[in-house]
């Protein structure tokens, strides 16, 4: 590398001695942060920028010196006719260009370029997302209102189910009613204990009966998972600011119609896209279709720069030009309202120009190529682009969350669902085989119940006895209304 660098330094001498102390008239564009200009000493107008510090450096190796001064248009060429910088060369009012201009076959026609100083290409800048505020009522956000319904819906219905198979229990008179608590359901307290148990809390009465358990336990289930995700979700909701932009890529931006895009009109990525309309009819190209969308309304296409870069910061617009350029603008934003999207494509590289066959071409290529060995470029690069400042490409994506759609439940409903009918089944089994076997035991038992011992146990006596404990058959009777005791107050003392 010394060898090479040594050598490159005796051609510099080789070449410079045509412009050694000479002053050489540049002529730039105003594009921050290339070239921008500002009040110096004196109240004296000067110039500052990535090119006005390469120049500055390409004159200390060339031994040169130079004066700047700015036109508006880097150089298009229009009803036959140069504009611009590349119109100042061809007249020979400037000996040399530098600014973002990037080198084409129409431009290399006319001027001779030097090797790119820098690389580029098309990018996108478009309005930063807003972020997703909670807002007062954020704690419902985690849920859709569909899901909401959905669980005070569940809510009623396992409330009425509790409810009215503890009554259907009830009134069918199955179970033991010394255990169970079948009475104590009634609606309100159904709904209690499907409140306190979605909301962790313990309360009264408890559910005793085997099918009220069941639907209790799928309850708890359904409430398990709801309140799980509700709290994972709100979680969430309450530490990440969501924000996503809907474009990715250019062929994102290319299949959408919601948001408009364009670039400055006449320029030199407009005749790119417009060369595309050249192509096979139906070809479908991604450029095809963007410039057949961008002409389709002429408000898409913008006059400069600087109405491209307000558009894209007020409103829904995506403004295509040089990355570069957009990088540092999206970057100094004072707001922050700007960010790049999808991947630059169309790469090129900027060089600069001089007039057709001038030697001065391949002295500035060789300092150029000097600045990429030592690492010039780059640290230059390094200055005026800075690390600090706005994200380029918006703030930090988190990963997608999205609201919670009932399809997420579905499944939750359902097995709250086979619980429901799980229940209603061992209910209505436990009052069938109850009602059967209530009919065996007293078709079985009616003659003990009517008469013999049974029967002589239950008449009052005036004497004073001593009662035996009850037999099981007499309290069964007594239980199924088939024998009454009847208490005669003054005729009968019990021991």
């Amino acid at each position: 590398m010394g060898s090479q660098l040594k050598e490159m330094m005796e051609q510099l001498r080789h070449l410079s001695g045509d412009i050694f102390n000479k002053t050489l008239r540049v002529v730039t564009v105003q594009r921050a942060p290339f070239t921008m200009t500002r009040v110096g000493a004196n109240n004296k107008t000067e110039y500052y920028g990535f090119c006005v510090d390469m120049v500055t450096e390409l004159s200390r190796y060339l031994g040169f010196n130079y004066e700047m001064y700015d036109v508006r248009g880097f150089g298009v060429k229009k009803k036959g006719n140069w504009t611009g910088q590349i119109r100042e060369i061809l007249n020979g009012n400037a000996d040399f260009s530098v600014a973002p201009l990037s080198v084409s076959p129409e431009r290399q026609m006319v001027v001779d370029f030097t090797t790119p100083f820098m690389h580029s290409g098309v990018g996108m800048v478009t309005q930063a997302p807003e972020l997703d505020h909670m807002g007062y009522f954020g704690f419902v956000k985690p849920f859709r209102t569909e899901v909401w319904l959905a669980i005070i819906g569940a809510f009623l219905v396992i409330s009425a189910a509790i409810s009215l198979v503890s009554r259907w229990r009830l009134r069918s008179k199955v179970g033991d009613p010394g255990n169970d608590n079948d009475d104590k359901f009634t609606l309100q307290n159904s709904f209690w204990l499907a409140l306190w148990s979605v909301m962790r809390k313990g309360g009264e009465p408890a559910p005793r009966s085997p099918p009220v358990r069941i639907l209790v336990a799928f309850w708890w289930f359904f409430a398990l998972i709801v309140i799980t995700t509700y709290t994972a979700n709100l979680t969430a909701s309450l530490t990440v600011n969501r924000m996503s932009s809907s474009i990715n890529s250019l062929e994102d931006l290319a299949s959408q119609t919601d948001i408009p895009y364009g670039l400055v009109r006449g320029g030199g990525y407009y005749k790119f896209f417009e060369s595309r309309a050249v192509e096979p009819e139906g070809s479908g190209t991604v450029f095809e279709r963007m410039w057949y969308a961008m002409i389709s309304n002429r408000e898409n296409g913008v006059r400069n720069y600087v109405e491209g870069m307000s558009r894209a910061r007020n409103g829904s617009y995506v403004y295509m030009a040089d990355d570069t350029t957009l990088a540092y603008d999206v970057i100094t934003d004072p707001e922050c309202k700007l960010m790049m999207v999808g991947v630059p494509f169309l790469h090129r590289g900027y060089g600069i120009p001089t007039k057709k066959g001038s030697p001065l071409a391949e002295a500035l290529t060789l300092g150029i190529l000097k600045m990429q060995e030592t690492g010039t470029l780059d640290l230059l690069k390094a200055k005026w682009w800075p690390k600090d400042g706005c994200p380029l490409f918006g703030p930090d994506p988190e990963v997608k969350r999205g609201d919670i759609g009932l399809d997420v439940f579905a499944g939750v409903f359902m097995v709250l669902g086979a619980g429901i009918l799980l229940a209603v089944v061992v209910a209505a089994c436990e009052i069938i085989f109850a009602g059967r076997t209530q009919k065996k035991e007293s078709s079985s038992n009616h003659h003990d119940c009517t008469g013999g011992e049974l029967g002589d146990r239950h008449m009052p006596k005036k004497t004073t006895v001593q009662v035996e404990p009850l037999s099981e058959e007499l309290l069964r009777c007594i239980q199924t209304g088939r024998v009454k005791i009847t208490l005669c107050p003054g005729t009968t003392s019990w021991n």
